[in-house]
């Protein structure tokens, strides 16, 4: 319960710092047309939107959790696959395809490619503290007093290798800048992992090893110029 609350409070505070930020240039320039309403809603108007997204979610998982899963298992069952890998790595593809089929549109057109990352790391921000922190909660709701989840050797190697990847993955951006052949590590590695599980360790010493390289040596300067003067404009 404590990394719930350490949890929720780190999204509060990246909930805060994003609502505060100044909306994109050309956003709201029109304040009686339909975009600019949906786009830029008013306060009560924004509240609302937000808690009935909030509820409608609430309700889906609530209903849609307890057979989602179990059928993924009937499935891995069929295919003779590991259930608990199954689920761990198709669960989340299936559940946020549809953020991540925008995302894809997205990346298809030159002017619209970096909201597209920007999509997918709101999302992972979102994943690894309100959601993971809603985790204990749930758990302990079910036990009647606050407890700790155990963990077993697997799910712990899987836990640290998803955050090796995620670190990578992160630290790759700090240049402000993508480039395909981190990308191509990144997918040739999960692939590897999905293909080979035994792989796991090997493939997180991997990820813990090419981050400091990605992030203290492969940093373009200029990306951080170019994105102050276009803030500054």
């Amino acid at each position: 319960m404590v990394d719930t609350a350490a949890l929720i409070l780190i999204y509060g505070a990246y909930i805060i710092a994003v609502s505060r930020l100044p909306p994109e240039a050309g956003e709201c320039r029109e304040p009686d047309s339909l975009g600019n309403k949906v786009v830029c809603p008013t306060a009560w108007r924004k509240a609302l939107s937000v808690s009935s997204l909030l509820l409608f979610g609430f309700l889906v998982i609530f209903f849609g959790a307890e057979p989602f899963v179990e059928n993924l298992k009937r499935v891995a069952t069929d295919l003779g696959a590991d259930q608990f890998l199954f689920v761990h790595w198709f669960a989340p593809f299936l559940s946020e395809f549809p953020e991540s089929l925008t995302a894809f549109i997205w990346a298809g057109m030159v002017t619209l490619a970096a909201m597209g990352i920007s999509n997918l790391i709101t999302s992972k921000v979102n994943q690894w503290t309100l959601l993971i922190a809603s985790i204990p909660l749930a758990y302990s709701l079910s036990m009647g007093q606050p407890s700790r989840i155990p963990l077993d050797t697997q799910q712990v190697h899987e836990l640290v290798l998803t955050t090796a990847q995620t670190v990578y993955g992160a630290v790759c951006l700090f240049s402000l800048r993508f480039k395909l052949r981190r990308a191509i590590v990144l997918v040739g590695l999960f692939l590897t992992r999905f293909v080979l599980p035994e792989t796991r360790i090997v493939i997180t010493f991997v990820f813990a090893a090419l981050a400091p390289p990605s992030s203290f040596f492969s940093v373009d300067t200029s990306s951080y110029s170019a994105h102050s003067a276009h803030s500054a404009r």
